[in-house]
């Protein structure tokens, strides 16, 4: 989980105020936990693609200010949106965005690459879908697009060795 929560039969229930766009992940993190839940009942050795977040890099989630971390959420919720929609989503205006992501260190863009190729890279080694489909599914324009901006993210590992090698170590 992102923060610390009380999980009960209720729902799920922040212990501190949260921002609107946490809120409304939480509200996204309850339904999927419903279905995780009835999807491991029903196949519990399946591999699935791992929608959640490991624990190193919540850590390094929550380390991180308010808004890289609200940005990191909006990108890994809405793969497909434009830094523009963060902007609106958290009722900024697109300069003022802008200066405040300088002020952290890190662009809007590149938090929404790094959100992007976290997301692809689970997918590569947890299914069997194709790079196109992962690709449609995490934000990129196609699959050569995904391939390339993968390869320069690892230093020239292509995604399909990063598979094998990924596979082979679990």
């Amino acid at each position: 989980m992102i923060d610390p929560s009380v999980c009960s039969a209720q729902g799920i229930a922040p212990i501190k105020a949260v921002s609107r766009v946490h809120w409304h992940l939480l509200g996204g993190y309850e339904v999927f936990f419903q279905e995780s839940l009835a999807r491991n009942r029903a196949a519990a050795c399946t591999p699935q693609p791992r929608r959640c977040r490991s624990q190193p890099e919540v850590m390094r989630i929550l380390d991180a200010p308010l808004l890289v971390r609200d940005a990191c959420e909006f990108f890994h919720a809405f793969p497909q949106a434009k830094v523009l929609e963060l902007y609106i989503a958290l009722n900024m205006h697109p300069r003022t965005g802008e200066r405040r992501f300088a002020a952290e260190g890190v662009s809007a863009m590149a938090l929404k690459r790094a959100c992007a190729l976290s997301s692809a890279s689970r997918y590569i080694v947890w299914s069997q879908l194709s790079l196109a489909d992962i690709a449609d599914k995490c934000g990129f324009t196609d699959g050569a697009h995904l391939h390339r901006e993968f390869r320069r993210s690892t230093g020239g590992l292509p995604p399909s060795a990063y598979r094998q090698a990924a596979r082979f170590l679990h």
